[in-house]
């Protein structure tokens, strides 16, 4: 193939199919492209010349690709062979049908799109009108329950509702008129029994919100053995059941504000242990509290650096402790004592600079006077290899000072 033909066949193709191409053009060759730039007397030698029988074989390969459905393929042998020989009539032609043909696919691409697209819409809108009209249907019945004095099962039916679509305009509306006769009947006094009275009641309340009343009054009018077949209809167990349980929701609602309020009380003024605790009781009570459980862990973190800060804070001061009484031995010349508390001040911190100095201080004073810096008696053996790397420092031998210590860390 030329340079031409090794371009990308989709950029090419594009650019000739809606350059070259326009919609409504029916016939006529496709314009000449423009001419290739000669070669300077310089440049690399030529490539083979390409004869008659190359765009015929381009030709050949375009309408099989063409019959075999491969139409970029097709596209590109057709462009290569109309770069070769521009006033080819089968070029041209090739070239129009391939257009022709591949703004067909992606008209037909685009319409499938499209309809898929426009019926999901349909079927979108359908069921909103489907929704729609039960939920319209269920309020009219609603409104004829309620003029017929079935107020309770006026009340379940628009429940219902709001359950189903919550804030829907006329279940709200209608259960404002549900509550208007409910006040009215009370006051009237039109319940045909205590049962029914308690029921209404825990109603007016229900609708209102207010749990920690609805509760006991509907618990109250299930209290007969058997409950009367009106307000079995109206659903006034379930509605008992749902508002004791919202009720124990809104106590823990308010509960958990006030520990999660008192726990970061508590943070805020740095006692971190007492709002641990409050966080620790809210995540028991409900594992699944997020908020809680990440103000949990931040304290925790917090915890764990002041313990790391309040113990290392614990071990500098007991190791200026230490030192300051080997100080006091070795002034009284009781080197096997100073070594001692030296060696103890060592395992606190082994790389303390501090301790090393006194070490090497007291062998110099002790070299000075004669004396070698007596042994330490072992506890056990890794304290006997730690003894004795302390000896060996102790007295200058620093290389066996680091094996013996190195194998009691093994």
């Amino acid at each position: 193939m030329t340079a031409l033909s090794k371009r990308s066949p989709l950029s090419l193709g594009v650019a000739l199919l809606f350059a070259f191409v326009p919609p409504g053009v029916k016939s006529g060759p496709l314009p000449s492209p423009a001419p290739l730039p000669t070669a300077s007397t310089d440049a690399s030698p030529a490539g083979p010349e390409q004869t008659p029988g190359d765009v015929r074989a381009l030709l050949n390969s375009a309408r099989n690709a063409e019959k075999a459905g491969r139409p970029l393929e097709s596209l590109e042998q057709y462009l290569t062979a109309f770069a070769l020989d521009p006033s080819n009539a089968q070029a041209n032609a090739g070239l129009r049908r391939i257009a022709k043909r591949i703004r067909k696919s992606w008209s037909q691409k685009i319409k499938k799109i499209e309809h898929v697209y426009v019926d999901e819409a349909r079927r979108h809108l359908e069921r909103t009108k489907t929704r729609e009209a039960l939920l319209t249907a269920r309020c009219r019945e609603a409104r004829t329950r309620l003029i017929e004095g079935e107020i309770l099962q006026a009340s379940d039916i628009y429940n219902q509702v709001l359950e189903t679509a919550p804030g829907y305009p006329p279940a709200v509306k209608g259960i404002t008129h549900v509550q208007k006769h409910l006040r009215a009947a009370l006051r009237r006094g039109e319940f045909a029994s205590p049962q029914h009275q308690a029921a209404a009641e825990g109603t007016l309340e229900y609708n209102s919100a207010r749990w920690d009343n609805a509760a006991p009054l509907l618990e109250s009018a299930l209290g007969s053995a058997i409950l009367a077949e009106d307000l079995t209809e109206a659903h006034v167990g379930e509605y008992a059941a749902k508002a004791k349980d919202r009720q124990k929701k809104e106590l823990w609602r308010v509960r958990r504000a006030a520990l999660l309020d008192d726990a970061l009380r508590e943070y805020r003024a740095g006692r971190l242990k007492t709002a641990q605790i409050g966080l620790k009781t809210l995540i028991e009570i409900d594992p699944s509290d997020a908020e809680a459980k990440s103000h949990w862990a931040l304290v925790e973190k917090m915890l764990e650096e002041a313990r790391a800060v309040a113990q290392e804070e614990t071990r500098r001061a007991e190791i200026e402790k230490i030192l300051a009484e080997a100080d006091l031995w070795a002034q009284q010349s009781l080197f096997d004592d100073a070594v001692e508390a030296l060696s103890r001040a060592l395992e606190l911190d082994p790389s303390h600079p501090e301790i090393r100095r006194k070490l090497d201080s007291l062998r110099e004073t002790m070299k000075n006077e004669g004396r070698p810096l007596p042994p330490i008696a072992p506890e056990d053996d890794a304290e006997e290899l730690y003894r004795k790397g302390l000896q060996s420092f102790g007295n200058g031998n620093r290389e066996e000072a680091l094996k013996t210590f190195q194998e009691v860390l093994r």
